[in-house]
């Protein structure tokens, strides 16, 4: 009777002592968990993702070393772009001169962007002003841009007699051939000098194109590369809790395997 009682307590195999110590130990662990998540956690929460193309490729990639030097070259200007179609774009299409509402509408959207109007573009003065005064928060425009780069088809046009020509060399970047699509050009600023980080500018920027009378699109390379990044960390944040998931299911299973073959030791034992 005494040696099947000590058979009894004998641990079934490797595997059931380790279930054995985990359930025994299963309060002190899950208290270590809890103690390492309120340590480590500021630390995590401060993490970042780096929305970089450089950060995708390695320092030596001669892909990288190409589009760095192009941006040199070039000036490594980024622009985003706003762009819709209005139908009623002209009030006279022969004469380009643009309809009172198309410009009141260019007008509103400039204003969201910049925090200025077209006539404080045009006037020095007001712009000194407002440079000089505190403007309310709802008219600084979007951080992260250069608000005396944004370019609009109504101040383009703005003088009759040079409209046409002005136009054939505008067609393509802030008016279509169709006469209908119109956008907003700004420059963004460099990203080390930008006020707030370049993915709240862009969302900016997408929230503004949303509350336009009509169907306003944001497009540019930089609006591009964010909206990568950002699926890219769907997609992972996705895979992460498929992983979670696949990972307590297989624990699930091999908990109940390891105890199942526990307990059938155990009725061997007895029997």
């Amino acid at each position: 009777m005494s040696e099947n009682k000590t058979e009894h307590n004998e641990p079934a195999g490797g595997i059931g002592r380790i279930v054995q110590v985990l359930i025994n130990l299963r309060w002190i662990l899950l208290g270590i968990g809890f103690a390492l998540i309120a340590i480590y956690w500021p630390v995590a929460s401060k993490l970042s993702f780096d929305q970089s193309i450089e950060s995708l490729y390695a320092e030596e990639n001669t892909h990288l070393q190409s589009y760095l030097r192009s941006r040199d070259l070039f000036g490594g200007d980024e622009f985003v772009i706003l762009a819709n179609r209005n139908p009623n774009l002209f009030a006279n299409r022969d004469e380009l001169e643009l309809s009172e509402e198309s410009i009141a509408e260019i007008s509103a959207l400039v204003k969201q962007l910049t925090g200025q109007t077209l006539e404080d573009e045009d006037d020095e003065e007001s712009i000194e002003e407002n440079s000089e005064s505190e403007l309310p928060p709802e008219s600084t425009g979007v951080p992260g841009i250069q608000p005396d780069s944004v370019q609009n088809l109504a101040s383009s046009l703005d003088f009759k007699h040079t409209r046409k020509r002005v136009t054939s060399l505008i067609e393509g970047v802030l008016i279509g051939e169709d006469r209908e699509t119109n956008a907003v050009v700004m420059r963004l600023q460099a990203e080390h000098d930008a006020p707030v980080p370049r993915s709240e500018t862009i969302e900016t920027i997408k929230q503004i194109a949303a509350e336009q009378p009509r169907a306003t699109y944001v497009v540019g390379e930089p609006v591009q590369i964010q909206d990568m990044f950002t699926y890219v960390e769907e997609d992972g944040q996705l895979l992460l809790c498929l992983a979670r998931f696949t990972w307590a299911d297989t624990s699930r299973l091999l908990q109940e395997s390891a105890l199942g073959d526990f307990t059938d030791h155990h009725v061997s034992v007895r029997n």
